[in-house]
């Protein structure tokens, strides 16, 4: 069902100088709660110098007992001289290795001492009215309660092998060899203890074997796949074996679409070991079913063996790549393409380089081609048992579609976009609407929160929003024409001004707003009018010509270095369209900009004005201020995000492929991915990122992404 969600906790943080930042807030208890063991949600919104955001969320565990056990050990394992591996991990709850310690308890386990053939109903019978003596007698073959599955068998009380491991870096593996344990069935009991002596236990049942064939001890075992991976040269390995000591017992071995071999085989309870090695032409796989009839039940099992051949793997090795670039370098990528045993190969390749930045839109993955054959549909079934389930006889006369109610349809009104359950634009109306009312909760809540606390201290405080009553963030405050702050993402704002101030309020794509602090006032909501006449636009253009019959609107030509002015107490900014004139503009351009350095002052202009320019200083004077140009600037222009794409690159005679290209002027992180195949359709895939980075640049910082709803301010600084 629908989980309940609950906001625990709220508020904002700051990153540390490695980009970490941390969170706290006090679990809350559940007393339905009989796991002792929570999930909570942390989502986080991060926001940058240059107010690029990013948000993200994470699934936190908390419990009584940080410790987890991760263990998947086999069924049947089959020991010999050599020493083999069970894998065991210890984690926190979150998935994060430790440190601790792993005891396993080995416990024998003791067999029924009869073979059985499993139940032909899937459902345990509730009770028998017969013993168990009794009804070994009559049914000789067939198992009584559930004394098939090992899980049910009596263990001995003494462990028959105690291994204690300390787990490094959370990894525990546990050796094993045939000198450790005799064959049989054995319950085995991990237990797990980290640093603050939390524990956790898991059991399983684990079969061994030795190198010789054994007896079986249930029929579960009557088919044991002892060796399924294979080289060319090797054989597969299976163990068979039956209730009856002269049963007999039938497999095929399948290549693709061919019958490779029929063969009937005498079987027992002690097992037969089965060899069989692959043809010369058969590669990756192929499959063997086995079958068997023993008093009127049906045995049947697939296996496939896989074929591993280093020979037809193909394997792409970078001879040359470098990880960083400068923006617009040319580079030289050179690849050899081979098997996995070092041979080369004569192949095409697909290649393509883009910013990997995009992957967060969607990822683009090339997969390998699975050219291997299916051989499931090879597999035999049969029915018996099977309960199945037959309609109502015709002849009873039933007849249900007598009892229908009567329906009329009536002709429907087009919905012509209107949001509606079936319309396909529904869900994006739902997601709109889901996403607003949690950003407005989340704001609204900060909002309480912070007014709330402005409202205790001693400043003027408010908000500053739009006549749609929408908040409008870095709003300039200013007290007596000096600016004393702006407004936050909140549109919240604090100044320290007395009774009498001049309070002014200024933003792009508004009107000015003024007045006087009343007596005793301490909160002073403002709202700003939008500009609307916006036709009259004006146009701050460098670095080109243009002819005076092929423009429109205001125009003044800066020349090939950018000009500055400004307004003081107010951040420099360009605002290039969407203001009536210049005049009306309170925030204007000022600061460094590339190519030029300009001089502070305090002056205030309502017009951009070039007086003279000196060509053999250099010194331009801009409303009677001198600028001095600087060296030229080479801007970048290149901002492509796909670097290459090569869909038909091929090898030389040595088996090499070559990749010439220039990098694109984008400071960012690039993903490289490769596909090559041969004629004989072996295939793989390649990836390697790279970042390009400058050795000295300052950048402006702007978002790469932006959502509905969001502002962006440009700044030069």
């Amino acid at each position: 069902g629908d989980r309940e969600i609950k906001l625990i906790a709220n508020g904002t943080s700051g990153t540390l100088e490695n980009g970490t930042f941390s969170v706290k807030f006090f679990p809350m208890e559940n007393a339905n709660n009989k796991h002792h063991f929570y999930n909570y949600i942390v989502k986080a919104e991060v926001t940058s110098q240059s107010g690029e955001t990013r948000v993200a969320e994470k699934i936190i565990a908390v419990g009584e007992k940080d410790i987890k056990l991760l263990t998947n050990p086999p069924e049947f394992l089959h020991l010999d001289n050599k020493p083999d591996t069970i894998y065991a991990a210890i984690q926190n709850l979150n998935s994060q290795p430790i440190e601790g310690n792993l005891k396993i308890d080995w416990y024998t386990l003791q067999a029924p001492g009869r073979l059985a053939h499993k139940r032909m109903f899937y459902q345990l019978s509730d009770k028998y009215r017969l013993s168990r003596d009794e009804f070994i007698q009559t049914f000789p073959h067939d198992e009584y309660g559930n004394e098939n599955q090992p899980a049910n068998w009596p263990a001995a009380t003494t462990a028959a092998l105690s291994q204690d491991i300390k787990a490094k870096n959370g990894e525990a593996p546990i050796l094993l060899s045939n000198n450790d344990l005799k064959p049989g069935y054995y319950k085995v009991i991990f237990s797990a203890q980290n640093l603050d002596n939390d524990t956790v236990k898991r059991e399983s049942i684990i079969r061994i074997y030795g190198p010789q064939p054994e007896k079986i001890q249930s029929m579960n075992e009557w088919l044991i796949g002892e060796k399924l991976n294979i080289t060319p040269k090797e054989q597969a390995v299976f163990r068979l074996a039956g209730l009856n000591t002269d049963a007999l017992a039938y497999y095929e071995v399948y290549y693709k679409n061919e019958i490779a071999e029929k063969v009937w085989i005498n079987i027992s309870p002690e097992q037969r070991i089965i060899k069989i090695s692959p043809k010369a032409h058969y590669e990756k796989a192929f499959a063997v079913q086995f079958s068997m009839i023993q008093h009127g039940v049906a045995y049947n099992m697939l296996q496939t063996v896989t074929i591993e051949d280093n020979t037809k793997e193909m394997d792409i090795k970078f001879l040359s790549f470098r990880d960083k670039l400068q923006p617009g370098e040319q580079e030289t990528w050179k690849l050899k393409i081979s098997n996995k045993a070092g041979e080369k190969q004569m192949a095409e390749m697909a290649a393509t380089l883009y910013d990997a930045s995009l992957d967060a839109l969607k990822t683009m993955d090339w997969r390998k081609i699975y050219t291997g054959f299916y051989y499931g549909g090879y597999t035999w079934t049969n029915h018996m048992a099977n309960i199945s389930h037959g309609s109502y006889l015709q002849f009873t006369g039933y007849r249900y579609e007598y009892f229908n109610n009567i329906v009329r349809k009536y002709e429907r009104l087009n919905s012509y976009s209107l949001p509606y359950a079936s319309d396909p634009s529904n869900a994006y109306n739902v997601y709109l609407n889901a996403a607003d009312k949690q950003l407005l909760l989340r704001d609204s809540i900060q909002m309480v929160n912070k007014l709330a606390a402005l409202k205790n201290g001693r400043k003027v405080y408010g908000i500053v929003r739009d006549h749609d009553g929408f908040v409008i963030p870095d709003a300039a405050i200013l007290v007596n024409m000096k600016e004393q702050g702006r407004s936050d993402r909140l549109g919240i704002y604090e100044i320290t001004a007395s009774a009498g101030a001049v309070i002014s309020v200024g933003v792009a794509g508004h009107l000015p707003f003024s007045t006087k602090l009343k007596t005793g006032q301490r909160r002073m909501d403002i709202i700003l009018k939008s500009v609307k006449n916006n036709l009259q636009e004006v146009v701050i253009r460098g670095y080109q010509k243009r002819a005076r019959e092929v423009t429109t609107g205001s125009t003044y030509i800066v020349g090939e270095d950018a000009a500055n002015s400004g307004a003081p107490g107010m951040r420099g900014s360009l605002n290039i369209r969407g203001v009536s004139n210049v005049s009306d503009q309170t925030v204007l351009l000022q600061g460094k900009f590339a190519g030029v350095e300009v001089i502070e002052d305090t002056k205030v202009y309502d017009f951009v004005s070039l007086n003279s320019y000196d060509p053999k200083t250099g010194t331009y004077i801009i409303n009677g201020k001198s600028v001095r140009r600087l060296n030229k600037v080479v801007p970048r222009t290149n901002f492509n995000e796909t670097a290459f794409f090569f869909p038909q690159l091929r090898t030389n005679s040595s088996g090499e492929i070559l990749i010439e290209f220039t990098i694109p002027q984008s400071l960012t992180r690039f993903k490289m991915i490769g596909f090559a195949h041969t004629k004989e359709l072996m295939n793989t895939v390649v990836s390697r990122t790279l970042i390009t980075q400058k050795q000295f640049a300052i950048t402006a910082q702007a978002p790469r992404f932006f959502r509905e709803r969001d502002t962006i301010w440009i700044s030069a600084t």
